[in-house]
């Protein structure tokens, strides 16, 4: 239901934003001007561990599913189109900020912010933050069920139900205390923490270590 709704937001941005007039294509010249390390830079261990890596916390509902031979297509598709909205609101933001757009941590919501077309349409910030509610309830929903779906298959609890309301609490409580605001929790609880320590092994290493062992696993038994 969220997706329909980002792809419409992502159509009526980019129309309008053409409307007003504020797109730059100079701006995406010359194209890989310093090579490509600063394009690895950006894309591990940071870009590709979010949203990508997170995704690994879907396979928590992979057993639930009855076509199981559809898994592998359906999760290449919803990667790709991810990628491909993720990358669409990015180049749109560097059509309109240049370099400036790695400055923004919300690009989305600065772009929203030039939207001007004849002095009526404008002032849509409003948008963004809505898609930004919409959004973060999905991901916090899915992350804090298959957490405590975890903690039910490692302590062999019979419901996972009881312990919405203390893990409910408890996410609220280190959202609230972990960082003093936005600015610390990306650039330091993000880049220093989460993901060298807890994101790499969790989505990169741990995978691919099961990976290799359930692949194993299949050669020696044939």
């Amino acid at each position: 239901m969220i997706f329909p709704i980002v792809v419409v937001m992502f159509i009526i941005e980019t129309v309008l934003l053409f409307g007003s007039d504020v797109l730059h294509f100079d701006y995406v010249q010359p194209i890989l001007e310093r090579g490509w390390e600063p394009v690895w830079k950006v894309v591990y261990p940071n870009g590709i561990t979010q949203p990508f890596g997170e995704t690994i916390a879907l396979a928590m509902f992979w057993p639930d599913v009855k076509n199981r031979e559809k898994i592998t297509k359906i999760t290449f598709l919803a990667t790709l189109l991810a990628g491909f909205m993720i990358t669409g609101f990015d180049f749109l933001a560097i059509l309109v900020y240049g370099d400036l757009f790695s400055r923004f941590l919300y690009p989305l919501y600065t772009l929203l912010s030039m939207i001007s077309i004849g002095k009526f349409i404008e002032n849509l910030q409003m948008f963004g933050v809505m898609y930004f509610f919409m959004t973060a309830l999905i991901k916090n929903v899915v992350n804090l069920l298959v957490a405590l779906r975890g903690i039910q298959q490692l302590t062999k609890m019979k419901d996972y139900r009881v312990l919405v309301i203390p893990a409910a609490a408890i996410a609220l409580f280190l959202g609230m205390t972990m960082s003093k605001n936005i600015a610390e929790h990306i650039y330091f609880q993000h880049y220093k923490i989460l993901v060298p320590y807890f994101w790499v092994p969790m989505f990169l290493v741990l995978p691919a270590i099961l990976l290799i062992v359930t692949w194993t696993r299949q050669k020696l038994r044939k």
